[in-house]
């Protein structure tokens, strides 16, 4: 994944993360379940992305090895 790529998608993450936290101090239920549902969404989604092997997170033995 390029650099820029990787800005952006961390971008996105603090502005959703910001917009669900945002959400969740309104009254209404409606918008504080949509709020954790952002939330949930970004932790599922790293989560599977990780499970399947498209991202990797850094691992002390694979460091150890690759050096």
């Amino acid at each position: 994944m390029t650099k820029r790529r990787e800005i952006l998608i961390m971008l996105l993450f603090i502005v959703s993360m910001i917009f669900a936290f945002w959400l969740i101090n309104f009254d209404e239920f409606v918008k504080a379940v949509i709020g954790i549902l952002i939330i949930n969404g970004w932790f599922f989604g790293i989560l599977i992305l990780h499970l399947t092997g498209r991202i990797a997170f850094a691992d002390s033995d694979q460091t150890e090895k690759s050096q």
